[in-house]
């Protein structure tokens, strides 16, 4: 750090303060340690322009951190973090307050959970008002919906659970979007993957079109390795073309079956 003070009970960091405490490690522009009620704060510090840098970086172990500012009892291993950003398994964690628990588990409050590649401005998420994550486990919700460019879609759940661990696991596919011009607007391949085994799994996507259209898909991988291996996709279909109250409009069903296997 640049420089500190330091009385009976409080130490004052400034600059690129460092801090690490058995399993802990804090980096920010400043931080203040108050050895009587064993809390630390952290928050970072406008430079001349007047731009905040310098925000707490926080890891425990496994959990890493990121924060606008945050509060954490040393001995209690709890804390109270504010705005949040961390990655868990495959996707990313926003959220407005954070209260950390002494067993690892944190519950957000307005939480954002994405895998998009661009989490500080997500092309889409799922919004929760309470969010309760336990690490390595998984990431469970209250009430939640799918946002689209920041824009609601109607997709509403009364609760959500994602899986978070670094082993095989199972969770949402999430749907890409778009306009079709002889279908209109759809949501395409959105649906859920189960992570079976290490040699065997399966999903199931939907297409839906604002138009009327729909479609199915389940498939499932095998591999067994010098041994075999392949895939087996159904699919089923229903395009709606053209207005149906007007003469020429047509309904075309279709059902396909593909299988590939190979010997090893």
């Amino acid at each position: 750090w640049s420089s500190d003070v330091c009385s009976s009970d409080l130490i004052y960091l400034y600059g690129n303060a460092d801090v690490k405490y058995d399993k802990i490690h804090l980096q920010a522009a400043y931080i203040e340690i108050n050895w009587s009620n064993n809390v630390i704060h952290a928050e970072g510090r406008p430079d001349s322009t007047g731009k905040v840098g310098g925000t707490p970086k926080f890891s425990e172990g496994e959990q890493t951190f990121d924060a606008a500012k945050m509060d954490y009892n040393f001995k209690t291993k709890k804390g109270k973090i504010s705005e949040i950003y961390t990655k868990q398994g495959d996707g990313f964690l926003l959220g407005n307050t954070v209260k950390k628990m002494e067993n690892d588990a944190f519950f957000v409050k307005n939480g954002k959970f994405t895998t998009c590649n661009l989490p500080d401005h997500p092309h889409f998420y799922i919004n929760a008002t309470k969010v309760k994550v336990i690490p390595n486990d998984k990431i469970v919700t209250g009430p939640a919906n799918l946002v689209i460019e920041e824009i609601p879609s109607p997709l509403v759940v009364p609760f959500g659970i994602f899986p978070n661990t670094s082993s095989r696991k199972s969770g949402i596919l999430f749907p890409t979007y778009g306009d079709s011009p002889g279908l209109g607007f759809f949501l395409m391949d959105g649906g859920y993957y189960w992570g079976i085994s290490d040699h065997f799994d399966a999903s199931l996507r939907g297409d839906i079109y604002s138009r009327g259209s729909w479609g199915l898909k389940g498939g499932t991988n095998y591999n067994y390795r010098y041994r075999f291996n392949g895939n087996l996709d159904l699919r089923y279909s229903k395009i709606l073309q053209g207005d149906p109250e007007l003469l020429g409009s047509s309904i075309i069903k279709s059902f396909f079956v593909t299988w590939r296997h190979n010997q090893d």
